[in-house]
């Protein structure tokens, strides 16, 4: 294989700073960067350990809400599905799947919306 990791996830935003904003606020991603240049706008996250970049940025093609939020589910490993639905809901956060064993019954999954109404999931081995 040609591929040797991925290197980044991008959602791409109207309201690029809200959302980003939004997920530094509410899920308490990391900043690692800002870029405002006339062609490239966004702010770069850590995600834990990951070495994969998570990126939210300005996209001229890109108006409103997500129409389609099932095609595409960035999915985030946290240590309880349960504890961090509770945290969110607090939050206020919109969830579509409250914490639920797997049909495969060896991992818990909750599924929520960011605020432009992009499918997020969360993954645990725990409850």
């Amino acid at each position: 294989m040609f591929i040797k990791s991925m290197e980044s996830l991008c959602i791409w935003s109207e309201n690029y700073r809200e959302l980003a904003d939004w997920y530094r606020d509410v899920l308490e991603l990391e900043v690692v960067s800002e870029l405002n240049l006339p062609e490239d706008t966004g702010v770069t996250f850590k995600v834990g350990s990951s070495p994969v970049l998570f990126w939210i940025g300005a996209h001229d093609g890109v108006k409103g809400k997500n129409q389609d939020k099932y095609r595409f589910m960035p999915g985030f490993d946290v240590d309880s599905v349960g504890k961090v639905y509770t945290k969110l809901i607090d939050r206020g956060v919109k969830f579509i799947l409250k914490p639920t064993i797997s049909p495969t019954k060896d991992y818990y999954v909750a599924t929520a919306l960011d605020l432009d109404e992009n499918v997020i999931q969360f993954f645990s081995k725990n409850p």
